[in-house]
């Protein structure tokens, strides 16, 4: 769709009629369903262009998840458009959905998360307070890292440490970028520091320490087989997508060509995983 920022105030929809999923279980206990959305530069403006906020409100309602967490947000208000849609929805796909449509809440972190050559990036959450989820906290790991200049390189994560009921979860939002291709030089390829620039920050094995219930979700830039999450592996940490499903699909690569975003998850949230 090409519409300008803003979007028209209503348009029809084309997306096809979807049902609500049935109420989901695992031994006689509600399931909750936790997703990762790499939005891509979302703005404010992005956000409330009907077309874009169509696709994310009601992904989340056909899909039925409750959490979200979300990397390359361009401001800290773009979460609040889809907020407001899903509860107070202006969208005639939004205002039909037959289902269930919650009460939703959402958190972006107060400051940068990463940059780029396109500026500041913010990562945030957005939940269904009625599925019975609570933000207790959310804080961004500051990096130990940081380049010649004195200015932190390394990419933030951000913490989100929820309550669900009343069991706690931890949820560690990522974003890392793939290395980019040796540059050539000369006819000889060298290896830039670019993966040094991205990788997991040096505190995070000491954040997860000792916390039973946790999950590192968002975008990796590497496959989970990588050498560098052994200090995931550590913590005792398994992902959940395998190396050998492709996660970097678009409507020009639709069969993708590497696994790079995943969720890892303590061996006590594995055990209850489905």
């Amino acid at each position: 769709l090409h519409l300008p920022p803003g979007g028209p105030a209503h348009m029809a929809s084309e997306r096809p009629e979807v049902q609500p999923p049935p109420p989901r279980a695992r031994h006689g206990k509600p399931v909750l369903r936790v997703a990762t959305w790499d939005l891509q530069r979302c703005s404010s403006d992005k956000a409330n262009n009907p077309g874009v906020k169509e696709v994310v409100c009601r992904t989340l309602l056909e899909r039925d998840i409750k959490l979200l967490a979300v990397q390359d947000l361009a401001d800290q208000q773009a979460l609040d458009k889809f907020c407001t849609e899903l509860n107070q929805p202006t969208l005639s796909s939004v205002c039909n959905w037959k289902g269930p449509r919650g009460v939703w809440k959402c958190a972006a972190s107060g400051k940068p998360t990463g940059e780029s050559s396109n500026g500041s990036e913010y990562s945030g959450f957005l939940w269904d307070s009625s599925a019975g989820i609570q933000l207790k906290e959310a804080e961004v790991l500051e990096s130990a890292a940081a380049n010649g200049n004195g200015n932190d390189a390394q990419p933030k994560a951000y913490l989100g440490h929820f309550y669900i009921g009343s069991s706690e979860l931890t949820v560690v939002n990522v974003h890392l970028r793939p290395p980019l291709a040796p540059k050539q030089q000369n006819g000889r390829s060298h290896k830039s520091c670019e993966l040094k620039a991205h990788r997991l920050s040096p505190g995070m094995q000491e954040t997860l320490r000792g916390v039973k219930n946790v999950l590192v979700v968002g975008g990796f830039g590497l496959p989970p087989d990588n050498a560098q999450f052994a200090a995931l592996k550590k913590e005792k940490l398994s992902a959940l997508v395998p190396s050998s499903v492709n996660t970097n699909i678009s409507t020009k690569a639709p069969q993708g060509s590497s696994c790079l975003d995943n969720i890892w998850a303590s061996r006590s949230i594995k055990k209850l995983y489905t």
